[in-house]
């Protein structure tokens, strides 16, 4: 078969349009159908199956940058292949920028490798993995997102690397918190009140029996042996309930805390801990404490307490350490047991209330929440707030 100089020029005219992107181009096949009519023909379809080729890559591109959630492409190394608009728009980076870089370095609050984690967790789950971490912005901002980890193969099933899909979950979050802390502060008030309505009513009342118990009893001048053991026995439990009413009103809502703040309720709840129990305590507090939301102290306030019961009850600890400090614009609340210690990733995950209750009060206020501890050494817990002016600023 011979090709003449003509179909040469026509078939070198077709690829070159091709070759600039313009799939459209065809060329005229005549009613012969001979071997030119074969060979432009064959150019034609070369032309249809890359216009197909290209309006199907174009559509993606067009979804893959629409959607609203972070997507980035991944090699089978964890090196960043490709990354979605939403990426660079939320995280402020450059594409060309990210392109080589392992997927690590956006990654905040992993222990040890991103990549690694997220590859076990997909063998263990199967075709995805979903969970949630944080991503770090190029200003240092973290951003809570829900994220998904899952592989992507090619036709005959080979793995060609990863897929990440990260949805920012920042306004979910605040919500968490918001609901949180609207529960916390209901708690509260709500033991704000019953403290109130024991001491006021109850403790009162018995304060009043006492005190006509005593005058009935005309300084003791009755000689009836079982008349002056019932009466003393009587005076014994009054005097009980009453002590009991006030520790109970102090442990819902110390008075202290309403009106000395968080200082003085530290103060009196180390000493009130001291006297019932064999433990020491060591507390320092800086001269003067800038005015805290009444809601914050008591959420600090709570959290002491959780520890401090916690170390009583399993720590076996011989001394607890309180610090409050200030500190760039925070303040900083360090507690710390000499006990037993235990394993914190264990707790985490499988740990009773307390823990989670404590963790949420401090997230509730947008503290940050960090508990360490080491068997046979002890436990120690660090939380810090940002302090707000009167004016609401930072």
């Amino acid at each position: 078969m011979s090709v003449s100089i003509s179909n040469i020029e026509e078939i070198q005219r077709l690829l070159l349009a091709y070759a600039a992107g313009d799939y459209h181009v065809r060329a005229d096949i005549s009613a012969l159908l001979d071997e030119r009519d074969m060979i432009l023909s064959g150019v034609n379809m070369l032309g249809e199956e890359l216009q197909a080729t290209t309006v199907s890559r174009d559509y993606f591109s067009g979804i893959y940058n629409a959607v609203s959630n972070m997507v980035l492409v991944l090699s089978l190394k964890g090196e960043i292949e490709d990354s979605n608009s939403a990426v660079l728009e939320l995280l402020g980076y450059q594409k060309e920028k990210l392109k080589g870089q392992s997927i690590d370095i956006l990654v905040n609050g992993e222990n040890g490798s991103f990549f690694g984690s997220a590859k076990r967790r997909l063998g263990k789950e199967g075709a995805s993995a979903r969970w949630e971490t944080q991503l770090v912005a190029t200003d240092n901002k973290k951003i809570p997102v829900s994220c998904s980890f899952s592989r992507i193969v090619d036709k005959n099933d080979k793995l060609e690397g990863y897929l990440v899909v990260a949805e920012d979950i920042t306004e979910r979050k605040e919500t968490e918190k918001l609901i949180v802390r609207t529960i916390v502060e209901t708690q509260d008030n709500e033991q704000k009140r019953v403290a109130n309505d024991l001491h006021d009513s109850l403790g009162q009342e018995l304060s009043t029996v006492k005190l006509l118990l005593t005058a009935i009893n005309i300084d003791g001048q009755s000689s009836d042996g079982k008349y002056v053991e019932a009466f003393e026995t009587c005076k014994n439990l009054l005097d009980k309930s009453i002590e009991n009413i006030r520790a109970i009103c102090f442990n819902l809502m110390p008075a202290s805390l309403e009106k000395g703040g968080i200082e003085a309720a530290l103060e009196e709840l180390v000493h009130k801990q001291g006297q019932h129990d064999l433990i020491g305590f060591t507390l320092k507090v800086p001269d003067k404490i800038p005015s805290l939301d009444k809601s914050l102290e008591i959420a600090i306030y709570r959290v002491t307490q959780e520890f401090i019961s916690n170390s009583i009850k399993h720590a076996k600890a011989s001394l607890i350490s309180l610090h409050l400090f200030l500190d760039q614009g925070f303040v900083q609340f360090d507690i710390e047991d000499n006990g037993i210690g235990f394993e914190v990733a264990g707790k985490e995950h499988h740990g009773g209330r307390g823990l989670s209750t404590m963790s949420s009060r401090v997230k509730a206020f947008n503290g940050c929440f960090n508990l360490s501890s080491t068997v046979g050494k002890g436990t120690k817990l660090s939380i810090r707030f940002q302090i707000k002016r009167e004016d609401g600023e930072t």
